[in-house]
């Protein structure tokens, strides 16, 4: 996703930034299940069904865990849990939800990651979408992600940024995205890095990097 998720500082929905990057990962034999029973809007606490890789109380997942919840609509929303309590989670949202989920809605772990460039601090950021924002790389001159997509021909075409905030949306509150962010096979992170010691960053020229980044789960088939 290309912008800030989360509830500190999160970007408005619909965002889409050069120089910030959201990624979403499940991981590896992570459990699925379902909500037993109705969530939010005005509290927010989860009871799950059992399920082939969720036969433990709450699948296993204890306080300070993330999950993402997701209906048949394709809204999704991200939280953190924060206590354990009789087989129930209580729940902080990474945002703002924008309505309660039924019964049957589809649980999984999650983990978020963030990356950003501080302009004040020239430093590269990593925020996990609740309360734990921070710095990883010093010095850090520039930072911009450009996106690609699948061409219809083979290999990959651009998505402009513009493309990613127009519309048709998916979600809503917080994850309220652009249909197109779903058509994103490959990341493209282009960083400058400067000198540590200020005497040698006007004679020293910032080294560039370019990476290309495409998540496997993207990949499949591509």
């Amino acid at each position: 996703l290309p912008l800030r998720l989360g509830s500190v500082r999160g970007d408005s929905a619909g965002t889409a930034r050069a120089d910030a990057v959201t990624m979403l990962s499940v991981p590896v034999g992570a459990a699925e299940t379902t909500t037993a029973a109705a969530m939010g809007p005005v509290t927010w606490s989860m009871t799950v069904s059992s399920s082939p890789t969720c036969m433990a109380v709450l699948c296993g997942w204890t306080a300070g865990a993330d999950v993402l919840v997701a209906d048949a609509s394709g809204r999704f929303d991200l939280f953190r849990i924060t206590r354990v309590s009789g087989g129930a989670a209580t729940l902080r949202p990474h945002g703002a939800p924008a309505a309660a989920y039924t019964a049957g809605a589809f649980v999984t772990a999650i983990v978020q990651r963030t990356f950003e460039r501080d302009a004040a601090t020239a430093q590269l950021r990593v925020y996990d979408g609740d309360q734990s924002d921070q710095p990883v790389v010093d010095h850090v001159a520039a930072l911009s992600f450009r996106y690609f997509a699948a061409a219809p021909g083979g290999g990959l075409v651009e998505v402009p940024l513009a493309s990613l905030a127009d519309g048709p949306w998916v979600s809503a509150g917080s994850t309220r995205v652009d249909r197109d962010v779903f058509r994103i096979r490959l990341v493209r992170v282009a960083l400058r890095a400067e000198a540590s010691a200020v005497k040698w960053q006007s004679l020293a020229p910032a080294l560039p990097l370019v990476m290309d980044i495409a998540p496997r789960a993207l990949s499949v088939g591509r």
